[in-house]
């Protein structure tokens, strides 16, 4: 490992997911794992106070110092690092016009970052704050899927601006509640009963002898496609009412849609698709402000039967994934285990996921964010 032992803060295993991410990443020509965010920022930014923003950002989370080992090692590791340097640019495209703003903001944002970021040198990120006008800004933030999840982004994002604000007001440091470490995650999961959620995943999964597969695998796939729909406000609005009506969750809704549309597509009546927790709902001290690759995908076996009601059906589709979030820390290779199915084998080929992250409102020191994207390249 390329880290100086004085430099070493912990050393971890990788997840199951984590592991699959590493796995992917080396096999396939391109990187499965490598995001890009990018939120515009209004208001006026003070460069300077920006950096020192992210730097204490950094110190805060140790995911934004770690890096990953998998050469010469019997297990790959994830390494946290005492202290790392913030990669920070900054562009002023102000004095260009819009059309030269877009045609180098997709320049940039077209090149191969994946090949720039490496998983063995932390930190695993690159930023780039790009001054548009006197009170718009780009922040591109090149991160991967290995150390990060959906949901630490926000968290990251939340509190970047708590620190800028800090700086702005000229206040000593952010009143930010204190963040546990990932071994006291670990601990918290060894401590977990492990038997129960053996006895749990069994119980879900018994008799489920026929894998819900809908794609095909004779050769790697790189080229990657993005299909999106968009629907108008009323469309929306139709959606949350018929959800709040029928005491549902909208991730609920579109779980069930998705389950009658596979069940149809593969003609089979018990089906099995991916499902993804945060990997937070636990009864670990703030472990909302946790910030790492916490995420798991669950299965949900869902069976459908053209007799039950729509509504309860639903409901029952609600109540089951309420009962899996007491059992979100098992690994899917543990789950597999509990199946039926020849060890080895797939339950399922699609995930869903349903993004709720705690976008909005988001500001600090005169700024606050206007929009949030993530490109996510993995399978």
């Amino acid at each position: 490992m390329q880290v100086k032992k004085a430099n070493v803060e912990a050393i971890y295993p990788l997840n199951f997911l984590q592991q699959a991410l590493l796995f992917h990443s080396l096999q396939e020509g391109v990187d499965q794992g490598f995001l890009q965010v990018k939120c515009v920022l209004k208001g006026k930014i003070n460069v300077e106070a920006f950096q020192n923003a992210w730097r204490q950002n950094i110190q805060r989370h140790e995911v934004l110092r770690t890096s990953v080992h998998w050469e010469n090692l019997e297990k790959p590791v994830q390494v946290v690092q005492k202290e790392v340097l913030l990669p920070f640019t900054f562009h002023d495209w102000s004095a260009n016009s819009e059309r030269e703003q877009q045609e180098k903001l997709d320049e940039l944002t077209n090149s191969d970052g994946a090949e720039l970021l490496n998983l063995n040198q932390a930190p695993v990120l690159r930023i780039f704050l790009i001054k548009l006008s006197e009170d718009k800004h780009i922040l591109l933030w090149d991160c991967h899927h290995i150390l990060v999840d959906g949901w630490s982004a926000s968290i990251i994002l939340q509190d970047l601006l708590a620190f800028y604000d800090a700086h702005c007001s000229d206040e000593k440091a952010a009143l930010l509640p204190g963040v546990p470490s990932y071994k006291s995650y670990l601990n918290w999961v060894k401590n977990q009963d492990h038997t129960k959620s053996k006895t749990f995943w069994t119980e879900v999964l018994k008799d489920f002898n026929r894998p819900t597969l809908v794609g095909y695998r004779k050769q790697s796939q790189n080229n990657f496609q993005t299909k999106s729909l968009k629907l108008s406000p009323e469309e929306s609005q139709q959606l949350r009412d018929f959800s709040q009506k029928n005491q549902i969750t909208l991730n609920t809704l579109m779980q069930g849609m998705w389950a009658i549309l596979l069940s149809q597509y593969v003609e089979h009546e018990d089906i099995a698709f991916g499902t993804i927790v945060s990997g937070r709902s636990i009864d670990l001290p703030n472990a909302a402000q946790m910030a790492g690759m916490y995420m798991n995908v669950l299965p949900l076996r869902v069976r459908l039967d053209g007799n039950e009601n729509f509504r309860d059906w639903l409901q029952s589709l609600q109540l089951q994934q309420a009962q899996i979030r007491d059992f979100e820390y098992t690994n899917l290779n543990e789950i597999l285990d509990s199946s039926s199915l020849v060890k080895g084998n797939l339950l399922f080929d699609s995930v869903v996921v349903f993004e709720n992250m705690p976008l909005e409102n988001i500001r600090g020191g005169g700024v606050s964010i206007e929009s949030f994207e993530s490109g996510l390249t993995s399978n």
